[in-house]
């Protein structure tokens, strides 16, 4: 009895640097920005880079970032919080309570991953899939923000080898 064959199928990813992949210029936010306005960006991304008034990357903010941030808001003032019943509703309704006013960069994670322009795309897909993220930021030798490489965009450069 022989071993059953396995097909396997090669890609080849079109490009050679960071660069060539990265999505240019993408929205990012500072890290003296107001928390709740990362939130609308946040209801259709998953991530968001921050940057200093330089824009240099020094973080990011994530939804869970985001979610952590007003949990701990909301746990602060939980006593404090008055429940009142409207009849044209059927649950409670919290009022009196203000989003917090915490800055992105007290929620932000300070940990980034960035690589250069010139980064191999190799080194790029490598960086991914070891750290189990899902972008990289694509930076220039002062850390200023030029790009983000998402795993989005890698398979989306993917063709199968000829």
């Amino acid at each position: 009895m022989s071993a059953p064959t396995i097909s396997t199928t090669q890609f080849t990813l079109r490009g050679r640097v960071a660069r060539d992949l990265m999505t240019p210029t993408p929205t990012c936010v500072f890290n003296t920005d107001p928390l709740r306005s990362a939130a609308e960006f946040l209801a259709r991304n998953s991530a968001v880079p921050v940057v200093d008034t330089d824009r240099r990357v020094i973080g990011v903010l994530s939804r869970t970032d985001l979610a952590r941030a007003l949990s701990d808001a909301i746990q602060a003032v939980v006593p404090s919080l008055q429940l009142e019943r409207r009849p044209d509703h059927e649950e409670d309704v919290v009022t009196e309570y203000q989003p917090p006013g915490k800055r992105i960069g007290d929620a932000m994670t300070p940990h980034v991953v960035t690589v250069l322009a010139e980064t191999p795309i190799v080194e790029v897909v490598r960086i991914l899939a070891q750290k189990r993220i899902g972008r990289v930021f694509v930076v220039d030798a002062e850390q200023h923000l030029l790009g983000v490489v998402s795993a989005t965009d890698v398979i989306g450069r993917l063709s199968p080898a000829e």
